[in-house]
């Protein structure tokens, strides 16, 4: 397994636009590829939170089509086979080395292979939300 730091962009989705559908197939439509994706919702709505090797060309289409984007630093762990509580495990030894995790997720690329996601408080203080 590898681990590299990338870009997670967070892309706002008000219920006037259509929703999580309206976004990927306008990423799709400028053949720009994700290399992780999740939904996820907070007190003002949806997100979804995705990865990618062009992070600001995404960006930058979303925000045209009038999308509010934040994009952050995070560490992208694999690509693994996908085991029951393998991402658990791991997740518990780094808080015993001292990592503080604000929030993961899985993404599955294929039935049995699966990206991690990982935001640490660590990687806030190299924020890129401009």
């Amino acid at each position: 397994m590898t681990a590299r730091p990338e870009v997670e962009i967070q892309v706002r989705i008000p219920s006037s636009q259509g929703g999580l559908t309206k976004v990927l197939a306008l990423v799709a439509d400028h053949q720009l590829s994700t290399v992780t994706r999740s939904c996820c919702a907070d007190r003002e709505g949806r997100l979804l939170l995705l990865t990618t090797s062009r992070p600001a060309e995404v960006r930058q289409v979303l925000e045209t089509a009038g999308y509010v984007c934040q994009t952050h630093p995070v560490v992208l762990l694999g690509p693994m086979t996908y085991r029951p509580g393998a991402v658990a495990r791991l997740l518990a030894e780094l808080g015993q080395q001292g990592v503080n995790i604000r929030y993961s997720y899985l993404s599955s690329t294929a039935p049995d292979e699966c990206f991690v996601v990982v935001e640490t408080t660590n990687d806030r203080s190299e924020e890129h939300t401009s």
